[in-house]
């Protein structure tokens, strides 16, 4: 249980001072090998602090498009209330002109064909 604590102190560096001072005095060939595990978790943990910033900044993003493409929406169902409103358009109007929509793109197809 110790060994694992001093491992833990060696990888977030804490008493990393008291730690290293007497393995350098009593066994300086360990020296390296303390190095590397202080490099390789180091960069892991630098790793963890990278993708967590990655991962909000990109959940951010998204809320923001997400949040745009809301406004657009309810701008466009906006100002399509008010040229309904403003030309007395009824219901029957509106089916009427999407049913000629409709055909007029048919005849497009038609003529492409």
């Amino acid at each position: 249980a110790r060994s694992a604590m001093t491992l833990l102190d060696i990888a977030i560096m804490a008493e990393w001072g008291s730690i290293i001072r007497p393995i350098m005095h009593d066994q300086p060939i360990l020296l390296p090998i303390f190095l590397i595990f202080l490099l390789i978790s180091s960069f892991g943990m630098l790793n963890v602090m990278i993708g967590v910033i990655v991962d909000s900044t990109t959940e951010s993003k998204r809320e923001l498009e997400l949040d745009g493409r809301k406004v657009k929406i309810e701008t466009a169902s906006t100002t399509w209330k008010d040229v309904i409103h403003s030309k007395a358009l009824s219901a029957a109007d509106i089916k009427k002109s999407r049913t000629e929509v409709e055909r007029f793109e048919k005849e497009k197809q038609r003529h492409e064909a």
